[in-house]
């Protein structure tokens, strides 16, 4: 995790009732103070715990012009695009309409000696918030590997797991540890959140 920092750039409400308890974050991840990588992440919000969720992916500045091609694309346009792919796993993106509705999903698929298939990382929109994040994106600059003068929407945040017999791990963003009497009572603290260690080394 050496040199990695992540940046909220910019946050969007999903229309659909399952993602009812949080919001979808755009982030820039930083290595050593230069855009590593984007990420599209659904984190669950409790008041000032953020926890990052399998439900988004990741793609690496190598491929931003995967990236740059899908966001040019209209919802009923996107098709079958695939973002980036390294040895046994693909993120690709692709419209569908099936039993799960119509939207736009972005899956990681896996081949092995033992699964060939959908990953569960991944996350569906519907039209309309694909429409929406298009606009947000394009908007940052992200996508011209531009890094404008922002707010961080990780700033005052705690990223927070699911620890052992559902006990919720947390930390400030800074790495101190949060002051919350009321919070401290039901949590665990401590000085390294795994969460957060995680959500920046993914890849």
């Amino acid at each position: 995790m050496d040199g990695l920092r992540a940046i909220g750039v910019t946050r969007l409400t999903l229309t659909q009732r399952r993602f009812g308890d949080g919001a979808l974050y755009v982030s820039a991840i930083l290595r050593d103070g230069k855009l590593d990588a984007i990420d599209f992440r659904f984190f669950v919000e409790k008041e000032r715990l953020i926890t990052p969720t399998p439900k988004g992916f990741r793609v690496h500045c190598p491929d931003i012009e995967a990236l740059r091609e899908l966001f040019r694309r209209e919802p009923a346009n996107v098709g079958e695009l695939t973002l980036w792919s390294s040895g046994m796993r693909s993120l690709i993106a692709r419209r569908c309409d099936d039993e799960y509705g119509t939207g736009i999903d972005i899956r990681h698929f896996k081949i092995s000696a033992d699964y060939k298939g959908w990953e569960k990382r991944g996350i569906r929109l519907i039209d309309e918030d694909f429409a929406k994040l298009s606009q947000q994106i394009k908007s940052t600059g992200l996508l011209d590997l531009d890094i404008r003068p922002i707010s961080d929407l990780f700033e005052g945040k705690q990223f927070s797991e699911r620890g052992d017999r559902g006990r919720t791990r947390s930390r400030q963003k800074d790495g101190s540890q949060a002051g919350d009497a009321q919070a401290r009572s039901s949590q665990t603290w401590t000085p390294v959140s795994a969460a957060l260690e995680q959500f920046l080394s993914e890849s």
